[in-house]
């Protein structure tokens, strides 16, 4: 079965799942990440396999609409990376490698608990093609199953990575929720600065990738230097891979991305894209006439958390977007990010870590939007 997503999706297209949740791999993708994720997709279903119902069968349904397993291949690649150096040779081994399994399938199960929860704030009736867990239920029972698996989530990785690993788990999910709790105080606003709009993705996005970066890390025996590296990678990758995310809201098809074009501003979610748009004299004026109009006048959306705009002006403003230079100057910070990133990597190699050359590949590949 071929993958349902794009080729200009901001995957990997050596780490998309297909619909049935199996890896589709590339050749040239690093041997230790196509042979590795694959145990990890089956781990994560045997977890989920012994939980009770509707949780275990509701999360399976979600995981098996397939993703980018971006989150557990970085971790993987952390690993792997400190593991190539003198001080994380001595960590790698079968029991580790085990452990290193179950944690990467851990944050893979938290990142889809996130889009569980984001689901519900959003009102979605459908994620990669498949029905949300809330529109399938109720919004209550959505936000149970979530919390579950932020617990479960926990769970494994105390018993498989102790408290170090834990601690990273916990940092991200407090971040996460301070990064959403922004995204609340900003919706509707065109008014919000660029800098806020960075913290916020690095919240949201950002903190998970570090997670996984430096927990991988510590599972191979990082030191103090290359955890901090490993945290900045993951930081960048974060950012550079939320602002292409965004971009793809303006210039894929909903086809390609398994939700309508526009889904942000639909919701109330002002990105870069726009925000750069609002600063273009060709297309400011007109943008800030179709939407002040329709975040003060809409209608209040289905979890009162904004107000949804018309359809007709979401395409307005999605093609005045598209027209406008904010599509060009997005892409060109998010590569700047992804200099930052390949930086980051490189310290790990200057350090003898030969194997942070994968890094330095997944941040060229994912955070250009390759």
């Amino acid at each position: 079965m071929q993958s349902r997503v794009a080729p200009r999706d901001r995957s990997l297209p050596r780490l998309c799942t297909n619909a049935s949740g199996s890896i589709v791999t590339d050749p040239s993708w690093s041997g230790f990440v196509s042979q590795r994720l694959d145990l990890v997709e089956s781990r994560i279903h045997e977890l989920l396999g012994v939980d009770p119902e509707p949780f275990g069968s509701e999360m399976a349904r979600m995981v098996s609409a397939g993703g980018k397993r971006l989150r557990p291949a970085m971790l993987l690649l952390a690993y792997d990376a400190i593991c190539s150096g003198k001080n994380g040779r001595a960590h790698d081994s079968a029991v580790v490698w085990e452990r290193c399994r179950d944690i990467a399938a851990a944050f893979e199960l938290l990142h889809t608990t996130t889009l569980v929860h984001d689901d519900v704030i959003d009102a979605s009736p459908t994620r990669r093609w498949t029905r949300t867990i809330h529109s399938v239920s109720s919004p209550a029972q959505a936000i149970l199953i979530g919390d579950y698996y932020i617990a479960r989530c926990l769970g494994i990785v105390v018993s498989a990575g102790g408290a170090a690993v834990a601690s990273q788990m916990e940092w991200a999910i407090r971040t996460i929720c301070e990064g959403e709790v922004m995204q609340l105080q900003t919706l509707q606003s065109i008014g919000q600065t660029r800098e806020q709009y960075l913290e916020r993705i690095w919240r949201k996005t950002g903190a998970l990738f570090s997670a996984c970066c430096v927990s991988g890390g510590l599972l191979a025996g990082a030191k103090e230097a290359e955890q901090a590296a490993l945290l900045q990678f993951g930081k960048q990758m974060g950012i550079a891979f939320q602002i292409q995310d965004d971009i793809a809201d303006y210039v894929e098809s909903s086809e390609a991305t398994g939700k309508p074009s526009g889904h942000d501003i639909a919701e109330g979610s002002v990105t870069l894209p726009l925000l750069l748009a609002l600063d273009d004299p060709a297309s400011g004026s007109q943008l800030r006439d179709l939407l002040e109009p329709s975040f003060t006048q809409g209608a209040t959306g289905s979890t009162g958390m904004g107000r949804r705009v018309d359809d007709a002006v979401v395409a307005e403003v999605v093609a005045l977007v598209r027209a406008s230079h904010g599509i060009v100057k997005s892409a060109a910070l998010a590569e700047q990010y992804t200099s930052l990133a390949v930086e980051a990597a490189e310290e790990l190699l200057a350090g003898g870590c030969a194997g942070a050359d994968q890094l330095v590949a997944l941040a060229n590949t994912v955070g250009k939007g390759a």
